[in-house]
């Protein structure tokens, strides 16, 4: 638990001994390197996807106005 309450305590980071304090820094940049990474590789996924969904085409009228037609009185 001491170990995550650094993270939130800038102030005891600076306390730290320099070895110390530069494997915290380096271990949050790592963090964060990898989340943004991650994140990357799945939008790229995500956008790849898109692009390759077979594009179908919408209907001409609108759903409304096919109901009303159907419901309206024969002439």
């Amino acid at each position: 638990a001491e170990a995550a309450s650094l993270i939130r305590a800038p102030g005891q980071i600076k306390l730290l001994d320099p070895v110390s304090r530069q494997a915290v820094v380096d271990s949050v940049a790592l963090g964060v390197s990898r989340i943004y990474w991650v994140c990357g590789g799945v939008m790229a996924v995500g956008i790849l996807f898109a692009l390759l969904l077979p594009e179908l085409p919408l209907r001409l009228r609108a759903g409304l106005s096919e109901a009303m037609e159907q419901s309206a009185p024969a002439h």
